[in-house]
């Protein structure tokens, strides 16, 4: 492991969206949602991911105290395949997941929860 590494990827994963959180939250009057992608690297172990692995489910955990102590802000995580993208193209060969079928139901969930609650009808 290199902690260097695990440095830079908590920096970006953890503490970058800790960031974004803490500048959302003071707004209570807005009710967000916003989506936490994690890694299905956290349940296979690679020992080139460890670092990766480790600040995601770092990450996981910040995604669990938010839901669960900031009112206004609603965040779901979900644990993503990988994804052919231009940054995971290789050239040898890699299973991927098309970018579209994974991401589109996670944003219909994001929207879904952004929505307001209806009124009650009285």
């Amino acid at each position: 492991m290199n902690p260097r590494g695990c440095a830079r990827f908590l920096n970006f994963y953890a503490d970058g969206f800790y960031d974004l959180c803490t500048a959302l939250a003071p707004d209570e009057t807005r009710r967000v949602a916003m989506f936490y992608p994690s890694t299905v690297a956290i349940e296979q172990a690679v020992s080139a991911t460890t670092e990766y692995a480790m600040a995601k489910m770092a990450g996981e955990i910040l995604v669990k105290h938010v839901n669960e102590f900031v009112s206004n802000l609603h965040v779901i995580c979900r644990r993503l395949p990988r994804i052919l993208t231009d940054q995971t193209t290789t050239v040898g060969v890699a299973n991927s997941d098309n970018a579209l079928d994974v991401m589109l139901p996670i944003v219909y969930d994001v929207q879904q929860m952004a929505r307001p609650a209806p009124a009650p009808r009285g």
